[in-house]
């Protein structure tokens, strides 16, 4: 799979600042706006420049004071329309809201005796959530709150296992429910399911079916120790992205990171391990998310650069003179961010 398949012809490389205020931990997640680069690590929320790769801010903070959060939210943590961000809160179902100049906003606590995972910024005020089947009996699967924090409505879960969880164990995992938004609709998808949704106030309409074939992994492990350590036999979904022309997907299979596009327009449907840059030849590409612009933002690590320029020596000065705020390629140093238009 090439880049130029799916990007136009030009590719924005702006390596992100590195200080003591700033360095960038694990799980790393980057979105994009018309003035800043927002990265979200595990435990981390930080702004930068979009133009300069320079630090700005942090957003937020974990702690335990009223305006402090626990860990940030994996699958949708930034609003584009209302450029806020979402962590989560300490309390129960409980979640914080901050704006981009890090004024902390407000904190929600969805008030439901269901365990809830993911959430975001609904319509009008109200949240949706989705509820952890962990042990395979829950009813409800996405569930729609108030500004109070009050449940207004609610979309059934169809599916259902026996587990015992003190038997088999249980693992937690960075999301369940994953929500992207799409031309103003949000989208859903429950790991280990077949099914894309498209949420409307009154439904879920599925809007794409997922073709695992023999590498789908049974619902039912969704919660086991079983399931790591048959990460061969599986397709494990790690991220969806959709655009006008694309659906993007990641996933681990073996271990290994893959990237899969579908083009709507011919019905094709590519995976590749890694994304070969071919339009300048550079490093390889690993999508993060794409925005309303149909700007699509990646990156790649410096460690994993730092590899590239020892088997390219010859690019080096062509690469360092076009990657701006470029600091050099330290392995402690934050990542190179890449920004392509895509095709239409």
């Amino acid at each position: 799979m090439t880049l130029s398949s799916f990007v136009e012809d030009d590719i924005e490389y702006i390596q992100l600042e590195t200080n003591a205020f700033c360095p960038i931990n694990k799980n790393l997640r980057l979105f994009l706006n018309d003035s800043a680069i927002i990265a979200i690590a595990e435990k981390q929320i930080f702004l930068f420049d979009r133009n300069t790769g320079k630090f700005i801010r942090e957003i937020g903070h974990v702690g335990k004071d009223p305006h402090g959060y626990s860990e940030t939210i994996f699958s949708k943590p930034y609003s584009e329309s209302k450029n806020t961000i979402l962590a989560r809160g300490w309390l129960p179902n409980s979640f914080m809201e901050y704006d981009l100049s890090g004024k902390f906003i407000s904190k929600r606590i969805l008030l439901s005796s269901e365990t809830i995972r993911d959430a975001l910024n609904f319509n009008d005020g109200t949240t949706i959530a989705y509820v952890w089947n962990y042990d395979g009996k829950n009813k409800k699967k996405l569930i729609v709150f108030n500004a109070d924090g009050k449940e207004i409505s609610s979309f059934p879960q169809n599916r259902s296992f026996e587990y015992d969880m003190n038997k088999h164990g249980i693992e937690v995992l960075h999301w369940e429910g994953w929500f992207y938004s799409f031309k103003n609709q949000f989208n859903f998808y429950e790991l280990f399911t077949d099914t894309i949704y498209a949420i409307t106030s009154e439904r879920l309409n599925p809007r794409y079916v997922l073709s695992y074939g023999k590498y789908q992994v049974p619902y039912e492990l969704r919660n086991t120790k079983n399931f790591y350590s048959n990460h061969s036999e599986y397709y494990f979904i790690n991220s969806l992205f959709e655009s006008k022309r694309y659906l993007f997907f990641t996933f681990i299979c073996d271990k290994n990171y893959y990237t899969g596009i579908y083009d709507k327009n011919t019905g094709s449907t590519r995976v590749s391990q890694e994304v070969e840059n071919d339009i300048d030849n550079f490093v390889s590409f690993q999508i993060s998310s794409i925005n309303k612009d149909e700007e699509i933002i990646g990156y790649q690590l410096t460690h994993k650069v730092k590899e590239w320029l020892q088997k390219h020596p010859e690019k080096e000065k062509e690469f360092s003179s076009k990657v701006k705020n470029f600091n050099g390629v330290n392995i402690y140093y934050n990542p190179i961010i890449m920004i392509g238009k895509l095709k239409s």
